[in-house]
């Protein structure tokens, strides 16, 4: 066999090279051998990479995330290939729905690819979105999910902060309640994409919005439900409820795991302030969840929680208080029912009704005006952000989403 220092490979990979994840760069026939000494890689776009692996006949090589070098046999007969968890790549949008009146309602669209925000496009702004039959149930707060699952359903909730806690899921071009919870005491929260949930009296109780069916997944006392009822969650993580804020304990339902367990071992008005506001739960990147209250219009009171522990009046977790200044960081409706996604807490500030969110990533949260467009509203300036999937034609008539790509290039020794 005659051995010559060679280019192995050198060709750039775009998403199309790949299926489910796989993209073959190098087949070697009976007769030939490389050895690969040297590997050289360019990610396409910053934004998005492709974070590949380089696979040799079923085994895991090298990350191809930096320029590497070393000995790699590729023996005769063998297949080398390019793994990414990348692609196909996964686009969601993220809506947040404000009626403007009983049939009709605004949307600021966040879209995502690979799990990234565009921000080039983000927010995506459309005012003429309709609904069949009038939807004008109000309160201090709403969480208002329109067009949920295949059959088109409204969820509607709306409460006072206190006694009122109500929910109505809606059929669209009829009208029909689908179903509804009218239990006092007994606040609800939306995870976002498909279920519903809260504290019937006796446990843990799920509506899942898609088919309109209601279901108990968790039997526990959780106390006598009264004043200042709280549940909020995050999605496919947690749910944080107490029953009433001067007696008992609170607990967290794990949404992974199905488990129930206390995440208070005091009442939470000994470990929290001002139990009469409405309570927001995100999550850091790092796991670590930050419970907080919009307190006034410019103030937030927010405390850390490491899953797995429990917080306490007698060694009590830090109260930080984020302090928010001039209109455009000031919640135009405090009150209101708003959304969250990953660490983010999203909200209409004081700047001509705009959108903005506040980032609790770090201890020093930050606060974004994404914005542009004067918000109106019916009911309130709720938001409620809800995923979706955009369909090929909407995802191809956008332009502004990236392009990940995986220059690569191989030398070494080539024996034939």
């Amino acid at each position: 066999m005659a051995d010559t220092l060679a280019e192995i490979y050198n060709d750039t990979l775009v998403e199309s090279d790949f299926t489910s994840g796989e993209a073959t760069i190098i087949t070697t026939n009976s007769s030939t051998a490389h050895v690969i000494k040297n590997v050289q890689i360019v990610e396409g776009d910053s934004t998005l990479k492709v974070n590949g692996t380089l696979d040799v006949n079923g085994f895991d090589i090298v990350g191809l995330t930096a320029n590497s070098s070393g000995s790699e046999i590729i023996a005769p007969s063998s297949t080398v290939k390019v793994k990414t968890s990348a692609f196909p790549l996964e686009y969601i949008d993220y809506e947040i729905a404000i009626q403007t009146g009983s049939t009709n309602y605004s949307s600021n669209i966040l879209p995502t690819a690979g799990g990234v925000e565009v921000e080039s496009l983000s927010p995506i702004y459309d005012a003429t979105n309709s609904m069949v039959e009038p939807i004008s149930f109000d309160d201090a707060a709403r969480i208002f999910a329109p067009y949920l699952g295949p059959n088109d359903y409204h969820l509607i909730c709306w409460d006072d902060l206190n006694s009122t806690t109500e929910l109505r899921l809606i059929e669209d071009s009829t009208g029909t309640t689908i179903f509804s919870n009218s239990n006092s005491y007994s606040p609800k929260w939306f995870d976002g994409k498909q279920y519903a949930y809260w504290n019937d009296g006796t446990g843990l109780r799920r509506l899942d919005c898609f088919a309109g069916t209601s279901t108990r997944i968790y039997t526990q006392d959780f106390g006598g439900r009264t004043t200042y009822p709280r549940l909020f969650g995050i999605p496919n993580k947690y749910i944080f409820i107490w029953s009433e804020y001067t007696v008992g304990t609170s607990y967290v339902y794990n949404l992974q795991n199905g488990t129930m367990s206390e995440f208070t071992t005091n009442t939470p008005s000994t470990v929290f302030t001002h139990l009469d506001k409405r309570f927001f739960a995100v999550e850091r990147s790092d796991g670590t969840v930050i419970i907080l209250v919009v307190d006034s219009q410019d103030t937030i009171k927010w405390w850390k929680w490491t899953p797995g522990t429990t917080l306490n009046n007698s060694t009590p977790p830090t109260t930080n208080t984020l302090s928010l200044v001039g209109n455009k960081e000031h919640f135009r409706n405090y009150s209101a029912h708003h959304g969250t996604k990953g660490s983010r807490l999203y909200y209409v500030n004081n700047d001509s009704e705009k959108l903005s969110y506040i980032d609790f990533e770090t201890d020093t949260p930050t606060v974004t005006n994404i914005g542009t467009t004067q918000l109106t509203e019916a009911y309130g300036m709720d938001t409620q952000i809800v995923e979706r999937t955009p369909s090929s034609a909407t995802i191809s008539g956008r332009s502004g989403y990236p392009a990940p790509s995986l220059k690569l290039r191989m030398t070494g020794v080539t024996s034939t």
